[in-house]
């Protein structure tokens, strides 16, 4: 019987994970024979240390398969460890695994999924008040917009990551939020912008003397000479870079550097330069099996091709590029390829030639346009007019594709394109429509003009007020019910009722209360009120936690029904005890009168509906509410009492001191805990 040393385990992973990054393919069989050890006895072991070392192989596991750019098995064994981590009630694990599980969908182009993964790890680092988290995982959701040219939502998500550094002095986590800014403003051609922002990441890195940070801040301020057509301080930077990449052994980023180098000598037509770079590029790439990198690299020897005016080698590679994007389900590089043969079609057009689509392309397209492209083949004699023809067809190919984005960009590609081709055609009329569409589309872009107009100021006016109407609308419903059901409440002719399996009820009593309103005014009494319970709900936003209502000097809430909160156990204690630390230090002007408050926490089962007409509420029922209810009248001034279950679902995260069994009305007798403190 084979038996795991931990200790031994957690050493061997702290070394092969140093490697992950700079070298995963001299690691992923150490890995592998780890995950295979861990699995080979896992009946043997159901403890929540070696559930959180499973987990913690197959993260490791899950980045050193994506660094070498294998998505879909990212995505398996990243799921494991989400499964894995929850066996541990380990929720740091289960943040990480979630958010490796939204890179690799974001990698597979499934640009929704991404985000909803992006999504919930945000919620549960935010119940661990884990701020770089927060702002990594909002890095990420910016990734995923500037992937689909969303570039303003991107920035947004960007900048909203900037507080969340600032907030723990995350210097690292700072200078990789004004990277990206930086990276995405060079897309939206604001240059002079972009290269403020990545100024900022490089100074940062600097200071921490992060080397590899600071290479890449180099290589990006080089794309930005590189689109402003300075290609001298281009291919200064790109050295620059180049220089801290080959000290960290970096390979990845040494390819990558060789590839915008190759680019940038292309441009400036010295194509035995270009040519060499790529070559080197791609030896690097194969060596590590980056099928992403050999796969763009094709794109750019097509391009380099074509600027040769070497039309079929360039085709050829072009079909290359397209097959492996198929492939290995690389959309990005596929959109890219196409967008790239509709310009090439249009101008081999002006030279009277035509090279057929290549049949990894034709063979992929919808039946309709293949067979239009097969029919145009015979029809034609006239090279030029084939090519035109063609070049429409990658079109609506490209549109095809593309039919789940509605990107201002892409139509203005659309239109400008269609308005060439039209126009080569002699299609005069059709030509000018599209003219007139592409200047629209291209004055909405830059901001000079908005496509959607109101007919008339008093239309305007009106759906403003509408929109007034329906905001103090929205604004009453979600003061008084959780988001979640708002929607379903304004549209659902039914009852909302809906069972909870699993969730955490709390009960908070202010201890003292009656006394405390023979002592003070209505007025200042209700002032108190005010201020205890909006701290109480400011802390249960904080955590993820929706608050029921309040009865008197009651407070009832619930973690993770109506918003998703996995780690709903540990939050609601959590906001308890933050409560009761407030509460300590809370005074009453001239009264000697120190108020306190005790909780009654359980989880269990519920069913939770909206009831009423005229004022709908939000509220919870069964014998997990009636329970949570008895442990706070058996509570104590200042103290969290838990049910005996909770206990065993928290024993790890929090301390706490066994009260025996107590007797609870209409329930038994119950084994109770009181809580003391976090474990740190």
């Amino acid at each position: 019987m084979n038996f795991i040393n931990f200790e031994e385990v957690k050493s061997q992973l702290q070394e092969l994970t140093k490697y992950q990054h700079t070298a995963p393919s001299k690691i992923i069989d150490k890995l592998e024979a780890l995950h295979s050890q861990f699995e080979s006895v896992e009946g043997m072991y159901s403890t929540k240390e070696f559930h959180t070392l499973a987990s913690d192989i197959l993260i490791a596991l899950s980045i050193t398969n994506f660094n070498l750019g294998n998505f879909p098995v990212v995505e398996v064994l990243a799921k494991k460890a989400d499964e894995k981590s929850r066996l541990a009630e380990n929720p740091k694990n289960m943040a990480t695994s979630i958010n490796l599980r939204g890179l690799a969908a974001m990698r597979m182009s499934q640009f929704k999924e991404a985000l909803l993964f992006f999504e919930d790890s945000k919620s549960i680092r935010e119940g661990l008040d884990d701020s770089s988290g927060v702002g990594q995982v909002l890095i990420n959701m910016g990734i995923v917009f500037r992937t689909i040219s969303l570039y303003d939502e991107c920035v947004e998500q960007f900048e909203k990551a900037i507080p969340y550094f600032e907030k723990t002095y995350d210097k690292s986590g700072l200078a990789l939020a004004y990277d990206n800014l930086g990276t995405t403003l060079v897309k939206m051609s604001k240059y002079a912008e972009a290269i403020e922002h990545l100024q900022s990441a490089l100074q940062i890195s600097q200071e921490l003397n992060d080397t590899s940070g600071i290479g890449v801040t180099y290589l990006n301020i080089g794309l930005v000479y590189d689109k402003s057509k300075k290609f001298s301080k281009s291919l200064e930077y790109f050295e620059l870079a180049l220089g801290y990449f080959k000290a960290n052994n970096d390979n990845h980023r040494i390819a990558i550097a060789y590839t915008n180098m190759a680019n940038t000598y292309s441009r400036l037509n010295q194509y035995d330069k270009s040519k060499q770079y790529i070559e080197l590029s791609n030896s690097l790439f194969e060596e590590s099996n980056d099928i992403l990198g050999i796969t763009r690299n094709l794109g750019t020897l097509a391009s380099f091709y074509e600027q040769k005016q070497e039309y079929s080698e360039a085709l050829r590679l072009y079909g290359e590029c397209y097959s492996l994007s198929l492939k290995h389900q690389f959309h990005g590089v596929k959109l890219q390829v196409i967008q790239t043969l509709i310009p090439f079609y249009h101008s081999v057009s002006l030279k009277n030639e035509f090279y057929e689509i290549p049949v990894s392309i034709i063979s992929q397209t919808p039946e309709d346009i293949k067979a239009t492209y097969n029919l145009n083949k015979q029809r034609f004699s006239n090279f030029k007019e084939l090519s035109l023809q063609t070049a429409l067809l990658l079109l609506e190919y490209l549109k095809f594709l593309n039919s789940n984005q509605s990107l201002e960009q892409n139509n203005y590609f659309y239109a400008n394109f269609k308005y060439l081709v039209h126009k080569e055609l002699r299609q005069y009329e059709l030509a000018l429509s599209f003219y007139e569409e592409s200047m629209r589309l291209k004055e909405d872009i830059t901001g000079k003009e908005t496509i959607v107009r109101l007919a008339t100021f008093e239309a305007s006016r009106q759906l403003e007020l509408l929109q007034k109407e329906r905001e103090v609308t929205d604004s009453l419903l979600h003061k008084m019910l959780p988001g979640a059901l708002v929607e379903q409440l304004k549209y659902s002719q039914t009852e909302i009722a809906t069972f909870y399996e699993d969730v955490t009820i709390i009960f908070m009593d202010i201890v003292g209360f009656t006394k405390l309103s023979q002592l003070v005014s209505a007025r200042e009494l209700v002032k108190i009120l005010g201020d205890i319970f909006s701290f109480c709900d400011g802390i249960a936003d904080k955590h993820n936690i929706e608050k029921i209502k309040t009865i008197g000097d009651s407070y009832m809430a619930v973690g993770g029904a109506t918003i998703n909160n996995p780690i709903h156990h540990y939050s609601s204690i959590q906001m308890a005890l933050e409560i009761c630390e407030y509460m300590q230090n809370y005074t009453i002007p001239d009264v000697d009168f120190e108020l306190q408050v005790r909780f009654g926490i359980h989880s269990g089962a519920v069913i939770g509906g909206v009831i009423g007409s005229k004022r709908p509420s939000f509220d919870i029922w069964g014998d997990s509410v009636n329970i949570a209810s008895r442990l706070e009248s058996r509570s104590e001034p200042n103290k969290i009492n838990i049910s005996g279950s909770l206990y065993e679902r928290v024993k790890d995260m929090f301390m706490c001191s066994y009260r025996g069994k107590h007797s609870a009305k209409n329930i038994g007798d119950m084994e109770m805990y009181f809580v003391d403190k976090l474990i740190d």
